[in-house]
């Protein structure tokens, strides 16, 4: 015989209340288990977990020509957010990042490093490939409060 899923029930008394009437009765509730559904959840959220990661390596590209690259850093949260909650992995990843900042002395004027001439400053920042870490999420039993039931 081959199962399909498996589950328990129990039963739980509801009250509802409005003015002076009051209302009782018991529920009965059916938990089920599908392992085949579950396999299928893994799978899509391991899909999701992937394209998200992708997505966010390609916001900071290593430095090449017609290649953009993020240098603030509230826009490279803004769109970390933006990629995990269209993938629907909020909370999943660990992002970890590093920011580098480039300082270019540029003399201005003819002739070069003499004490009189004046320099221009010009500071640059990059922000290197993020580094990703999956954060380990309670089960969903836990979170549902039937932590203590067996399937």
């Amino acid at each position: 015989m081959i199962f399909a899923a498996k589950g328990y029930e129990f039963n739980r008394t509801q009250v509802f209340e409005k003015d002076v009437e009051k209302m009782e009765w018991d529920e009965r509730v059916l938990v089920v288990h599908s392992p085949a559904h579950a396999r299928q959840q893994t799978a899509g959220l391991e899909a999701r977990l992937v394209k998200a990661q992708e997505k966010i390596e390609a916001l900071t590209p290593p430095r090449g020509r017609g290649r953009r690259q993020i240098s603030d850093e509230a826009e490279l949260l803004a769109a970390v957010t933006k990629i995990t909650e269209a993938q629907r992995v909020d909370g999943l990843l660990n992002i970890q990042y590093e920011k580098q900042i480039e300082q270019k002395t540029k003399y201005v004027g003819r002739g070069r490093g003499q004490p009189i001439e004046k320099k221009s400053l010009s500071k640059q920042s990059v922000i290197k490939s993020p580094l990703l870490k999956r954060t380990k999420r309670p089960l969903q039993s836990k979170a549902l409060g039937l932590a203590g039931k067996h399937l």
